[in-house]
This record gives C-alpha cells, sequence and structure tokens, in this order.
C-alpha cells in the first residue's frame, strides 16, 4: 500500500521521537541505591570539617577503592560556608557533595537531592542507624547519610573537684547546682567571682549556649521542632504532662539560676570571660562542650588535669538525654555528576569508614554496628555511650538560632519574675525564623 506524504511524515516523526527516548533513557543515571560501591567521574565534596584529615583519610580509603580517587575535598569555613554554597550554585561551580551538621539541613533542603523511600526505606534507615540520626529523615525522603554524632558532654577540672574535696563529676542537676556549686565557686565579700564553678545564665559568654539550653529542654520532655505539612512546627515549648509544665520555659528558669546574684548558685556573670577559655585558664571547674574538643583543650593547657563525663539530668528522670551535632552527607540536586556522588556518599558512609571518620574528628560513629564496637580513646569511650542518646532538631540556621537564645537569654535576665514570657517570645521568634 503506498502511503501518502503525510501519512509517512507522521511514521517518520514518531520514529525519531521513540529513537530519541530510548537515547534519552539510556543515558539518564539515577541515583544510586544505598548500597553502591563505585564512583564514576570527579565528585567534588564540600565541607566544614578540617581539610587535613579528610584528605588523608580520602587517600587511605582510595587504596582499598581506587574510585575514591575521582573524589576532592574542599574545607569551606562554617562561617563563610552558606554564602558561599548559594553564590556557587548561582554561578554553577557547586561541589556535588556537602558535609553538613544537621543544623543546616533546613537551610539548604531545597537544594539537596534526597533519596526517595523507595531507594531508601525508614525502615532500612532505623536498623543501619542509632536514633538521632534520624533527623536527616524528613517527610519526603531521606536526606543525608549520616556519618558520624559529636554529643555534648561535661569537661571538668579533677584538680580544682579535688582541691574542694569532690571526688567526681556530678550525675544529676540537684547534685551539681545543691552540692557542687557552691563547693567549687569562688567569690570574694564583694561576691565578685574569682572562681566559677559552671558557665551557665549569660548569652555572650556561654560557647555552646542553644545546644545546652536544648539538652535541658529535651531532659523536661521537649517535642522540639516537627516537620509538618508545608510548614515547621515549633513545639519546644510545650506542654508535655498534665501539671503544664513547659519544658524549654523550665530549661531557661533552671539555666538562668547561676547568674543570678540573689542566688546561693550565683556562679557566672557577663563579666566572666567566654566559658571555654576560662575552662583553659582553670578559671571555670565545669565546661559543657561537645566531645570532638578534648583533644584541642588538651593542646591549648596541657598542664591542666581534666576529664570528661556525661552530662547529668535530674534524679527522677529515668531517660538520659543530650544534645548531639549530627553529620550527614547529602548531594547536591544540582550536582554535575550525581551519580558518582551517591556512588561516594554511600561509600563513604559504610561502617568502617564512617567509624574512622568519626575516630578521626574525636565523634562517635552514626552507625549501630560501628558504635557497638566501642573504643578505648579517653574521650571516645564517654562520646560512645552519650551516642545513643544524643538527640538534634530542625534548627533554622545555626546562626539564626544562636540568636534567637541569645535574646531570650536577655530578655530573661532583664526580667526574672517573667522567664516563661521570654521562653514563649523565643518560641515565636524562632517560628518567624524558618
Amino acid at each position: 500500500m503506498k502511503l501518502r506524504p503525510f501519512e509517512l511524515f507522521l511514521i517518520t516523526f514518531f520514529a525519531v521521537l521513540a529513537v530519541a527516548a530510548v537515547t534519552l533513557l539510556a543515558l539518564y543515571e539515577a541515583p544510586k541505591d544505598p548500597d553502591a560501591s563505585t564512583v564514576s567521574g570527579p565528585v567534588l565534596i564540600w565541607g566544614s570539617l578540617p581539610e587535613e584529615p579528610m584528605v588523608t583519610l580520602f587517600d587511605e580509603l582510595g587504596q582499598d577503592n581506587p574510585s575514591l580517587q575521582n573524589v576532592t575535598y574542599k574545607y569551606i569555613d562554617p562561617r563563610d560556608f552558606n554564602e558561599r554554597f548559594v553564590n556557587a550554585l548561582a554561578d554553577r561551580t557547586n561541589p556535588d557533595i556537602i558535609l553538613m551538621p544537621h543544623e543546616e539541613l533546613v537551610v539548604h533542603r531545597a537544594r539537596l537531592a534526597p533519596y526517595s523511600f523507595e531507594q531508601f526505606s525508614v525502615r532500612d534507615f532505623r536498623d543501619r542507624f542509632i536514633d538521632g540520626a534520624e533527623i536527616f529523615v524528613l517527610r519526603d525522603g531521606v536526606y543525608a547519610v549520616p556519618l558520624a554524632v559529636d554529643p555534648l558532654v561535661l569537661f571538668w577540672n579533677r584538680t580544682l573537684f579535688g582541691n574542694s574535696g569532690v571526688l567526681g563529676a556530678p550525675s544529676s542537676w540537684e547534685q551539681l547546682s545543691g552540692e557542687l556549686v557552691p563547693r567549687l565557686t569562688l567569690r570574694d565579700f564583694n561576691r565578685t567571682i574569682n572562681r566559677a564553678a559552671v558557665a551557665m545564665g549569660q548569652s555572650d559568654n556561654v560557647t555552646h549556649l542553644y545546644p545546652v539550653l536544648s539538652m535541658l529542654a529535651m531532659q523536661a520532655g521537649s517535642q522540639l521542632v516537627v516537620d509538618g505539612e508545608g510548614r515547621y512546627q515549633v513545639l519546644i515549648d510545650d506542654a508535655v504532662s498534665a501539671s503544664g509544665t513547659r519544658p524549654l520555659s523550665q530549661a531557661l528558669e533552671f539555666f538562668m539560676r547561676f547568674s543570678n546574684p540573689s542566688s546561693v548558685e550565683y556562679t557566672w556573670n557577663r563579666a566572666q570571660p567566654l566559658d571555654r577559655d576560662a575552662f583553659v585558664r582553670e578559671e571555670l571547674a565545669m565546661y559543657f562542650g561537645f566531645a570532638s574538643e578534648g583533644p584541642g583543650l588538651a593542646v591549648r593547657n596541657p598542664n591542666m588535669n581534666f576529664d570528661v563525663a556525661e552530662v547529668p539530668k535530674g534524679e527522677k528522670v529515668q531517660i538520659r538525654r543530650t544534645y548531639g551535632r549530627f553529620y550527614g552527607i547529602a548531594v547536591v540536586r544540582n550536582a554535575t555528576n550525581l551519580g558518582g556522588a551517591f556512588g561516594a556518599m554511600n561509600i563513604l558512609a559504610t561502617e568502617a569508614n564512617a567509624t574512622r571518620l568519626a575516630q578521626e574528628f574525636g565523634m562517635a560513629p552514626a552507625t549501630r554496628a560501628g558504635l557497638g564496637v566501642g573504643t578505648n580513646d579517653i574521650f571516645g569511650r564517654v562520646a560512645y555511650r552519650a551516642a545513643p542518646v544524643a538527640r538534634g532538631w530542625l534548627t533554622p540556621g545555626d546562626t539564626a538560632t544562636t540568636q534567637v537564645f541569645a535574646d531570650m537569654v536577655e530578655r530573661a535576665a532583664a526580667d526574672r519574675s517573667n522567664v516563661a514570657g521570654a521562653a514563649s517570645d523565643g518560641v515565636g521568634r524562632l517560628q518567624l525564623a524558618y
């Protein structure tokens, strides 16, 4: 049968479309599954963890898996990271992967390419990683593969404790406030603080202000922040019991006691130096810091005799809880090498590799298996014990959250009779920050 010109055109047109479709499907490289173990093509990672240990780690891993030689790591100062990342996306010079703390997940969420739950189920995620690592699992997918957690711990000066007749770190807040603060604090007749027991109650000289307050709120039962439909629900001060106790208000009230000049627990004020510096100079007996800080503190004062312990909890509280900073690797939505990025991410997140990375930076691995192996490191052992009970929350970014909590503390200091009002105002400011 002879075809008319129009019929011939249609047949040719659809044949070309079919060939094009097959070609595109052949060229398309879908995100790898969580068990992929090769990296094809160059992959660039940006992160805020120091470059030298990361480069060394990649060199070592590359000997076992040559495809990792395609991966390059670039350190970006955390103070500049967000701005540089956004500018790089605009200039199309962005990395393929970012290694980020969970505090920046909300800020960069729209710029990341998550696993769907078909690719990486919640069941598989829970089996593989510790509870707190679920911070990276949002409503619509797994946004980052966890590598390590840096739990908030208590560093304490053994010499100052011993000289004051105290045998060890406090296990409860009641012990800390009722027994240790009076014994460890040195004040003169003008109530000038010559040596402080613990740094709480101020905003500008407490290094980890919102992690400490978050830890206290979590111990009081706070639900923190929920990834709701279309918005983040700030539940950090929602009542959790029939008595109407509000966890953030309770945490803030306790925190402010230590800077109240009329309180028997008075041990800290705005005239004191930064708490970390005061601890290194042995002018502060206890310092709340992240586990990874231990080696650095030892380097700054080699003669200081100090140790590390888990953070205290209430005497009547059965559930242990601390704040944890979770680090994960996430693929950038506009990655030049999307397939290679997923491959690199999967290799780095294996139990062995995640454990090596965590230990390199003085943290604990985020995998259940890696954590179960344990460690004999002097600081790492406490980090490993604290990791399973560490939690983070979906902050609107580290800078914004620090400012909100600083304003909240300042308001509470200005009006100590209305701490609950300061907490309520802080919740409102947080909601606006998202």
